[in-house]
């Protein structure tokens, strides 16, 4: 069963659909690279922009899906 996590959208990039994302409870860390779920537009994934990070593997952030 798969982990889900509050976290702010640093940065979206819309050629991969993957954004930078700082999960509330480790502020220290930045996650890049994780994919954003393809029926969320751009719009939706900006800066600030608070999110639900589902981890399938916890050690593997690209293995996740916001």
């Amino acid at each position: 069963m798969g982990d889900i996590k509050r976290g702010v959208i640093i940065s979206f990039d819309n050629t991969t659909y993957t954004a930078s994302v700082q999960i509330l409870e480790a502020t220290s860390t930045l996650l890049t690279g994780v994919p954003v779920a393809t029926h969320c537009d751009g719009t939706s994934a900006v800066s600030g922009a608070n999110c639900a990070v589902l981890f399938f593997d916890e050690n593997n952030p690209t293995d996740a899906l916001i």
